[in-house]
C-alpha cells in the first residue's frame, strides 16, 4: 500500500503489521519500509548484547527448529541471492571482511602440513584452479576450522563441489555427523 510516510512525508509503499484478528486482512504502518527498517535497526543496536545472548539461547535449546529455519532459508533463498547479500555486506563492512579472509588464510596455514612436497602445493593450486574453472568450490572433506577435529589443507582432504553443495555441508563431515548424532 502507498501512502504518505508519517515520519519522513516521502509517498512511499507503507510497512505491513500484523494481520487483523477480527477481519483477517492485511493492516499497515503509517511509516514507509526504509523508516521501519530504521528504527528496527536503531532499536537492535541499542540492545544488541540482549538480542545476541537471546538469539544463543534458543539457537541451543531449538537446534531442531534452527536447522529447519535454515534449510527453509536457503531453499527459498537462490544461491545469487546469498551471494549478493555477502557482496554488499563486504563492501559495507571492509574491515571485518579483511579480517575474515586474513582468518581463513592463517586457518590454512596453521593446517597445511610441513611434510607437503613441492608435487602436493602444485597439485592444490590445480585443484583451486579447476574449481574456478568449472565454477566449483573447493571443500575440505575433514573440516579445517572445526571445535572437535582439524583436518588438514592437503590433497588428499580436498574434493570439487557446487556451492550449494557445499553450503549444505557447511562446517560436518560425515564423521562429525555421525558423532554428534551419538548420545553426550
Amino acid at each position: 500500500m502507498e501512502d504518505s510516510c508519517t515520519r519522513c512525508y516521502r509517498t512511499a509503499i507503507l510497512a505491513t503489521a500484523n494481520k487483523s484478528r477480527k477481519t483477517g486482512a492485511q493492516l499497515y504502518r503509517s511509516w514507509c519500509v526504509s523508516c521501519e527498517k530504521a528504527r528496527k535497526d536503531k532499536w537492535r543496536s541499542a540492545r544488541r548484547e540482549h538480542h545476541n545472548e537471546k538469539s544463543r539461547k534458543w539457537s541451543l535449546e531449538n537446534p531442531d527448529k534452527r536447522a529447519a529455519t535454515s534449510r527453509k532459508y536457503r531453499a527459498k533463498t537462490p544461491i545469487e541471492i546469498a551471494r549478493a547479500r555477502r557482496r554488499a555486506w563486504r563492501q559495507a563492512n571492509p574491515e571485518r571482511a579483511k579480517a575474515q579472509v586474513n582468518a581463513r588464510r592463517k586457518s590454512l596455514r596453521q593446517a597445511t602440513p610441513k611434510s607437503l612436497t613441492e608435487l602436493d602445493k602444485l597439485f592444490i593450486l590445480e585443484i583451486y584452479h579447476l574449481a574456478q574453472l568449472r565454477r566449483l568450490t573447493v571443500d575440505h572433506i575433514v573440516p579445517i576450522t572445526h571445535p572437535l577435529v582439524c583436518g588438514l589443507h592437503a590433497p588428499w582432504n580436498m574434493r570439487l563441489l557446487t556451492a550449494s553443495d557445499n553450503f549444505r555441508k557447511s562446517n560436518a563431515s560425515p564423521e562429525i555427523r555421525a558423532m554428534r548424532k551419538l548420545p553426550k
